[in-house]
């Protein structure tokens, strides 16, 4: 029922493509060729700026994946929706929260915020299993941080690369799905091998790595801009 669900949503939504005509509409694009389009990939700073991306997916779906079983060590598999019902709110809020943070205060200091903060939360997760009501918020609290990042990572490409935009936004989706991907994979190897528990502070790790690198590419940043 859920696979039916999802195709049914899936043709509304190309439905609505086919209505508003940008089949057409992108027909006019002009072309690139392959080397054209792979050509950033050429440049270390792009690199820089993806990797905080994929690592951030990762760390989502290492805990992600195996949330239900986290929350089932101390909850009734019947609260588990209730729990995924919070994460996909905070989810929504971040990102709408993500585009007015970047157009107030910029996209790389905020995105060093969230990430951090999201870091703590990671940790936090196991020790919240305490109470419902603490766990609810720090559900919440993970998935508005990482929503929240989206729109400073785009904006970060973006101004790595503008003439590159469309590829740019091609390979920041990739990043979200290789990451998704990885993290599930290593989630899997860390929980056959570890209790469930560990899986946030794994998730923590790659985050963390992730900040390290946004704060390391700062120098180069801004001689850049002056």
């Amino acid at each position: 029922a859920t696979f039916v669900m999802v195709a049914a949503i899936t043709a509304i939504g190309v439905s609505a493509l086919i209505w508003r005509g940008l089949r057409s509409e992108a027909a006019e694009a002009p072309l690139q060729t392959l080397a054209q389009r792979v050509a950033p990939l050429g440049h270390s700073r792009v690199w820089l700026i993806l990797a905080p991306a994929l690592l951030l997916y990762c760390a989502i779906y290492v805990v992600y994946t195996y949330i239900a079983p986290l929350l089932e060590t101390r909850y009734a598999a019947e609260d588990v929706p209730l729990f995924l019902v919070i994460y996909g709110v905070g989810g929504l809020l971040g990102s709408q929260l993500g585009g007015r943070i970047v157009d107030r205060y910029g996209a790389t200091r905020p995105l060093i915020i969230v990430l951090t903060l999201f870091t703590l939360l990671e940790v936090a997760l196991p020790l919240s299993l305490v109470s419902a009501a603490a766990t609810a918020a720090v559900m919440f609290g993970l998935t508005l941080c990482s929503w929240s990042c989206f729109a400073p990572i785009q904006t970060r490409v973006i101004t790595a690369e503008p003439k590159h935009a469309n590829v740019m936004f091609a390979f920041i989706n990739s990043s979200v799905f290789v990451g998704g991907a990885v993290g599930a994979a290593l989630g899997g190897v860390l929980y056959s091998r570890l209790p469930v528990f560990y899986l946030p502070f794994a998730a923590a790790i790659l985050t963390a790595i992730a900040v390290a690198l946004i704060v390391q590419s700062l120098p180069s940043e801004r001689a850049r801009r002056g």
